[in-house]
């Protein structure tokens, strides 16, 4: 995947497939509607189709480790908003994802 511009620390409302029926449903009481989810994370990846978000980032000079990773669909993006980075944060969690 391609780099771009990282790292951000973004806030993303998006749209998700969902299953609204549970066992055996009548038809006439299923619902046709989308989940509809907030996620806030660091930009790790991102290219034409897709942006990858890690909630939790640890690292040192031999590795980089990461928790709560989530691919995002563009098209299924409804707001994306980047919020403000620290300096100090940025130049760490920079030396650890661009390198």
């Amino acid at each position: 995947m391609a780099k771009k511009n990282l790292p951000r620390l973004v806030i993303i409302n998006w749209e998700d497939a969902i299953s609204p029926t549970s066992g055996w449903t009548n038809l006439q009481d299923l619902r046709s509607k989308l989940g509809d989810c907030i996620s806030m994370g660091i930009i790790v990846a991102e290219d034409e189709k897709t942006i990858t978000i890690v909630s939790h980032l640890s690292g040192d000079e031999t590795q980089v480790d990461i928790d709560g990773s989530l691919v995002l669909d563009k098209s299924w993006i409804k707001e994306y908003k980047q919020l403000p980075l620290p300096r100090s944060f940025n130049r760490k969690i920079k030396k650890w994802i661009m390198s």
